[in-house]
């Protein structure tokens, strides 16, 4: 069951038309993913948790530390690079920096798939307050060495 659909706005029109978009309020669906010490949402073609999926069109999140938001309440994903390789639509502003794509989320809803073959939507208003709460008080997501393991479990 697929319950996040499809965003009218696809990576390919935001990445050839970027100028377009650039300070504007958009919605996009996509793999929430942590790639070289970083979170972007990438095109949903490139759902396969295979090494191909950092060759997809990113869109870096602006605060990378929303990633606290989203550990509180999906399930990690099973070792490798990411814990979190979730589909994911965010509601936020295109940003442009140095020819990288950034949005600045207002919203994300996560997707979750269950064991026993149900999912859930998770529906996550960024709140810095917050972030910075869990910053304090949770083990850290982004503060380790990458060069020594390419498996985030290796860290616990």
């Amino acid at each position: 069951m697929q319950l996040l659909s499809e965003n009218k706005l696809t990576f390919k029109e935001l990445n050839n038309n970027i100028n377009m978009y650039i300070n504007h309020h958009v919605k996009m669906t996509g793999i929430i993913v942590i790639i070289d010490n970083e979170l972007y949402l990438i095109d949903s073609d490139y759902a396969d948790y295979t090494k191909n999926y950092k060759q997809s069109i990113k869109i870096k999140l602006l605060n990378k530390d929303v990633a606290f938001l989203f550990r509180e309440v999906i399930l990690r994903y099973s070792g490798g690079e990411s814990f979190i390789f979730h589909k994911a639509t965010i509601d936020g502003k295109i940003l442009s920096k140095e020819n990288e794509i950034i949005i600045d989320p207002f919203f994300v809803t996560l997707e979750q798939d269950f064991p026993d073959n149900t999912t859930k939507l998770f529906h996550i208003r960024i709140d810095n307050d917050k972030i910075e709460f869990l910053k304090k008080n949770r083990f850290p997501i982004f503060d380790f060495d990458k060069n020594s393991s390419n498996d985030w479990l290796d860290y616990f």
